[in-house]
């Protein structure tokens, strides 16, 4: 099993924060990222955390603004180390089967898209049998308003 590398990498930022003696709040406003986001940085905990581009930036800034050694190499590991975590978690939630379900939480997600393709065939289908016609071998001259009164 992978370790989560947001958990390694916030513990690193809450090292060198606390050996730099600079509290969360006094790192807030130097970095202008929200306390709320920096202990949830610390914390590993994803489901408090932007979307990833965000993160990254955030990241980043924290791993400047800490005076790390090699930012740039430290958020380069963390996005290497990432993917194989997310892989890890991906493969081990395809085998989780719901407690109240014999379905595996994958054919169930398979299966919605199968049904979901049905339903743009059938919907595709429906719009071609019931749209209305434009025949082009219709050739019956058409007469305007201003033709007439001639």
């Amino acid at each position: 099993m992978v370790d989560d590398p947001l958990r390694k990498l916030g513990e690193t930022f809450k090292n060198a924060r606390l050996q730099l003696g600079i509290s969360l709040e006094d790192l807030a406003q130097k970095t202008k990222i929200k306390i709320h986001y920096l202990e949830n940085i610390e914390k590993a905990n994803r489901s408090q955390l932007p979307e990833e581009a965000y993160l990254l930036g955030y990241l980043n800034k924290l791993a400047k603004s800490l005076n790390l050694k090699d930012p740039q190499k430290i958020i380069d590991e963390y996005k290497n180390s990432e993917g194989s975590f997310i892989l890890q978690n991906i493969l081990n939630e395809n085998h989780i089967k719901d407690s109240n379900s014999s379905y595996n939480m994958s054919s169930l997600r398979i299966f919605h898209v199968y049904l979901f393709l049905v339903v743009i065939v059938v919907g595709a289908l429906l719009y071609l049998f019931f749209s209305p016609k434009n025949s082009v071998d219709d050739k019956s001259p058409t007469v305007t308003a201003s033709k007439q009164k001639k």
